[in-house]
């Protein structure tokens, strides 16, 4: 969902201009992050046009915690678009959850023309690395009306939570869909046997509370184990887009 919001053409452009300048307003897109040493960003943003190969590309992560483990990937994927543009990236990071004590003794000065953000070393593979979190946030929130840079973190921490949340109770109803249709399997199964087989009729009862042999997913058929694995994929995918 974060992604998403961020493709948006409009944040796009709120984004650039603050970390790019009012100049490079329209001239950017977003583009797969997925780059050829196999690891994959969030969000990248580049200039349309060749004749703009001098505006600088723009890395945007959402991240849980912020810790030098994290630290890495970042610079692993600011080399790959070195690799790729003539102009050394801008680095911005959303951090969500915990930034780690080791990483805000690296914070140095204060960036005026972003002061919601803190300013973190990217000397030789970055133009700028700004770190964004609650912390860095918390004095611009008082400015009214709140700028657009300032809000869409704010409302990235402010979801968070809401967001788990929602996306646990999808898991769960997904899990008790596919447990039900997996209890019907086996009731049609049990149904189809020889009428001698001890108790066909006492299973098939919806309210019956069936035994484990009856429930085990390993216990079916290939083929409907197979048929099972996708109507799990689409159970899920149906209740995560409920969420939006």
């Amino acid at each position: 969902m974060s992604k998403l919001i961020l493709l948006k053409p409009e944040v796009t452009n709120f984004i650039i201009e603050k970390f790019v300048g009012p100049h490079a307003v329209d001239k950017y897109k977003n583009i797969s992050t997925e780059w050829p040493n196999l690891m994959k960003s969030d969000v990248v943003y580049e200039p349309f046009s060749y004749s703009d190969r001098n505006l600088p590309p723009v890395l945007i992560e959402i991240q849980h915690t912020v810790d030098l483990k994290f630290y890495q990937p970042v610079i692993q994927y600011c080399l790959q678009m070195i690799k790729r543009y003539p102009v050394l990236p801008i680095v911005a990071i959303i951090g969500i959850n915990n930034t780690t004590r080791d990483i805000l003794e690296m914070v140095g000065k204060e960036d005026l023309e972003v002061p919601f953000a803190a300013s973190l070393p990217c000397t030789s593979w970055a133009n700028c690395f700004y770190l964004i979190n609650g912390g860095t946030i918390r004095t611009c929130l008082d400015s009214s009306p709140v700028e657009p840079t300032v809000a869409l973190p704010h409302f990235f921490l402010s979801n968070k939570n809401y967001h788990y949340n929602r996306v646990l109770d999808a898991f769960g109803t997904t899990c008790s869909q596919f447990y039900q249709e997996l209890i019907k399997a086996r009731q049609t199964l049990t149904e189809d046997e020889p009428s001698g087989s001890s108790s066909s009729s006492s299973a098939t009862s919806p309210t019956t509370s069936l035994p484990l042999s009856f429930t085990n997913f390993d216990s079916l058929p290939v083929v409907q184990r197979k048929t099972f694995k996708w109507l799990f994929v689409d159970l899920w995918k149906k209740n995560t887009l409920a969420m939006e």
